[in-house]
Parts: structure tokens; C-alpha cells; sequence
């Protein structure tokens, strides 16, 4: 996946860096914005937290994102994350830490 994030120092583009992202940072399907890097997925697991429910998404090729969805007055039980299910994530590329 190419991804425009910021770089740091001794790393150019084209290089292979794996990407840190806050589970916070990360939008799940109609949250998804225009200009975010977008990728589909499938949900793993997702555990609901109280005030959130943790999504683990995999994106096939063995990578793995982990969202944080946080939980409103509209929130029910039925609107959590079933495994299997297909999904867009999404995040603004400045969201992204790169390491090396």
C-alpha cells in the first residue's frame, strides 16, 4: 500500500516503512472522508468497551488495523462490528507515524 504520510529523517519515498496510526484516528465505512487513505477490509473481532467498541479490521495481506468507535446516545447493541463482515476504513494521511 503507498501511502502520502510525512516522512522522517533517513527515510525517502519508496521506501518500506511500516505505518502507526491511532485506533482513534481511524474512520469506519460512512465515516470515511474524502482524501483519506482507504482501504477495504474484513472485521476480525470487535470488543465492545462501554464507551467504545474495539474493531480489528485485516486488510488480506496479513496487516491488521485496530479502530476505536466511539459509542453515542444513537449507539445499540445491534450496531456493533459482526466478524466477517467487509468494511472500508480510513485515515488522513498526517495521522500517520512513520517507522522505520
Amino acid at each position: 500500500m503507498r501511502v502520502d504520510a510525512p516522512l522522517p529523517e533517513g527515510v525517502t519515498r519508496g521506501d518500506t516503512v511500516n505505518l502507526s496510526v491511532r485506533p482513534e484516528k481511524i474512520a469506519i465505512d460512512e465515516e470515511v472522508e474524502p482524501g483519506m487513505v482507504s482501504p477495504d477490509g474484513e472485521v476480525e473481532d470487535s470488543v465492545y468497551l462501554g464507551v467504545s467498541t474495539q474493531i480489528t479490521v485485516s486488510l488480506g495481506n496479513g496487516d491488521r488495523v485496530v479502530a476505536l468507535e466511539q459509542a453515542t446516545y444513537r449507539s445499540s447493541p445491534e450496531n456493533r462490528w459482526e466478524p466477517g463482515t467487509t468494511v472500508k476504513i480510513g485515515w488522513h494521511p498526517e495521522h500517520c507515524l512513520v517507522l522505520r
